[in-house]
Parts: C-alpha cells; sequence; structure tokens
C-alpha cells in the first residue's frame, strides 16, 4: 500500500533576456506515502538524503494515487519511453488519491458495533501546470 504524492514548491521564470526556460531556485518536497495502516507525511530530509517522515493520520485501510494527464488519461505512473506522448511528463495535469480510513476501535453505538470506514477520493490539479504549457 504505497502510494506517493510529492510537490515542489517555490520556482521561478527566468528572464526573458535568458534561455527562455524555467529554473528551480529551491526545491521544498512534501511526501506522502502509507505503510502499516499509518499516513505519512515527509517535508524533509536528513543529512545522508533519507526521508524524514512524521505520522499524519492512524487506520489507514487504504492509500492510492494516480497520475492525470492532459489528455484525460488516469495511470499509475508517467513513461515518456514506451511511444504514447500522451503520458509523458510534460503532459502531467495533476494527481488522484483515494484513501479509506477506518476507526481504531469498534463501538456498539457506530455502525452496529462494526469497525466504521471511510472513502476519501481528492483530485490536485494546479492551475500552474495548464498555464505554463499554453504561455
Amino acid at each position: 500500500m504505497v502510494g506517493c504524492v510529492t510537490r515542489a514548491a517555490s520556482w521561478k521564470r527566468t528572464s526573458p533576456s535568458s534561455v527562455g526556460e524555467n529554473t528551480v531556485q529551491k526545491l521544498k518536497p512534501a511526501v506522502y506515502f502509507a505503510e502499516d495502516s499509518i499516513l505519512y507525511r515527509v517535508q524533509s530530509f536528513d543529512s545522508m538524503g533519507v526521508l524524514q517522515a512524521s505520522p499524519m493520520a492512524y487506520g489507514v485501510i487504504g492509500w492510492d494515487t494516480w497520475l492525470v494527464f492532459t489528455d484525460g488519461d488516469v495511470l499509475a505512473g508517467a513513461d515518456p519511453t514506451d511511444g504514447d506522448s500522451t503520458n509523458d511528463y510534460d503532459d502531467l495535469l495533476g494527481t488522484r488519491i483515494t484513501a479509506t480510513l477506518a476507526m481504531n476501535r469498534a463501538d456498539i453505538r457506530v455502525n452496529n458495533g462494526q469497525i466504521f470506514t471511510r472513502y476519501f477520493e481528492w483530485q490536485v490539479m494546479p492551475r500552474s501546470l495548464m498555464y505554463e504549457r499554453n504561455r
């Protein structure tokens, strides 16, 4: 049950007199992953480059992530080498995330004493991805 979502922040377009490329000024990752029914968030690395994870939610019994591309495809990952030009990294539009959370213990007053679960789905599609592509 390892799905991973990352984001890069603080990028800046170079001046028009330069090559016209985008450059990353600062990379600040935010990585989410589930392991042993715990959802973790990582915002930093230690001096050896190992992710420094902090628990964010407990009772995660389902966690999955997909990439959403400009043509509407939803896939597990980008593949610039497969001959399909619509699922490359430059066609990325956003991510879709699903999670199923469960109570940590059963309660006779809730859900007839059965463990209560709830399904969530989010789509994260930064406006800047499409804007920069169409400039």
